[in-house]
């Protein structure tokens, strides 16, 4: 049986961004219907980031950075705003499914991760996810 690939994308804060902006109307919604991310057209002078395998890319926007977390995810990150000891941020990290593990076993577990890696955290959505052809799942906390 061919692995499937599993998507994990998670946005910590959901406004700005673009992809933010295309699930807000989910959040809350647990097990929400499909997302599908090819409808949503980025501004005029966002950036690319293409992941260094060439499996995927993404558009942000122009003032973001983008860099490589400890943890091998890729990273966007929003300008600090003034007194803010926070930045806004979106962490792809694109997962093989196991063989044999259901993507819904997958993430069951990544989301069960989560919550014991981050106390307290919430949950806004988690929901199945489409983007360029490729089943996954999207978390917003």
């Amino acid at each position: 049986m061919k692995n499937k690939s599993a998507v994990i994308v998670a946005l910590t804060l959901t406004l700005t961004l673009t992809l933010a902006l295309a699930c807000a109307a989910r959040a809350a919604e647990p097990n929400a219907t499909p997302v599908d991310l090819t409808a949503v057209k980025p501004a005029a002078d966002a950036k690319e980031f293409k992941a260094a395998d060439g499996s995927w890319a993404v558009k942000y926007p122009a003032p973001w950075e983008a860099k490589k977390a400890q943890s091998g995810a890729d990273m966007f990150l929003a300008p600090l705003a003034a007194g803010a000891a926070f930045r806004q941020n979106v962490i792809i990290k694109p997962l093989a499914v196991p063989e044999g593990v259901t993507l819904d076993a997958f993430v069951k577990e990544a989301l069960a991760d989560i919550q014991k890696q981050i106390q307290g955290v919430t949950v806004e959505t988690s929901a199945p996810l489409t983007t360029a052809g490729h089943t996954g799942h999207l978390f917003i906390y």
